[in-house]
């Protein structure tokens, strides 16, 4: 997995939050493009 490499780099406190973040863009992205 190449995500692996990213938890090398990025500190997991920071990249947490940064991944979730992400994960609820997406999710809210996808909802509006549905309701759309």
């Amino acid at each position: 997995m190449n995500q692996a490499k990213i938890w090398l780099v990025v500190k997991p406190t920071v990249g947490l939050p940064l991944f979730l973040g992400g994960v609820a863009a997406i999710a809210v992205i996808v909802h509006l493009a549905v309701l759309s």
